[in-house]
């Protein structure tokens, strides 16, 4: 499949400054609300899938209609609140996720296109320094750094004789 990277359109400057504005006004409307889990707390605490989502739900509504199979020590009203949080955070970061994969994927896209083109041009360039193109040399030295940690790939021709 060929990468379409060429055919998305540039954001307009003022539809980005007015994103980026959006953004900064989620961030302070939205950060409040919010706690950073230490590696610690992400180690340890339950993780949820939609199975346990529903089973949360379902839980709810059951100790709801029949409280005395509630143990004593269960906070109906708190327990309502962190599932209606719940339910909060979970709409929230669904709209969070549909940004981020857009985001993403876009400039997965986009970056694709621009480096294909940046090695058509590297790769000019180093035949341009091969053949002493005036200032190709200065340019395959800049450019070069980009691959001289990567070695090299395999045996070059004249090093894989058969025997």
């Amino acid at each position: 499949m060929k990468n379409d990277g060429k055919n998305l359109q540039m954001i307009e400057a003022i539809d980005l400054q007015e994103i980026l504005n959006a953004i900064e006004v989620l961030k302070a409307k939205f950060i409040p609300y919010t706690k950073e889990a230490t590696n610690e707390e992400k180690a340890v605490i339950a993780k949820m899938s939609d199975k346990s989502y529903a089973f949360v739900e379902k839980s709810l509504e059951r100790s709801i209609h029949h409280p005395l199979l509630v143990p004593s020590f269960v906070d109906m009203e708190e327990y309502q609140q962190q599932v209606a949080h719940m339910e909060q955070l979970r709409i929230l970061e669904a709209h969070i996720r549909e940004l981020n994969k857009a985001a993403h994927d876009t400039l997965m896209l986009v970056s694709s296109e621009v480096y294909q083109t940046s090695l058509i041009f590297y790769n000019n360039v180093k035949s341009g320094a091969k053949n002493n193109i005036p200032g190709a040399q200065s340019i395959y030295e800049e450019l070069k750094g980009r691959f001289e940690s990567q070695g090299q790939r395999g045996p070059k021709k004249e090093d894989s004789k058969e025997e």
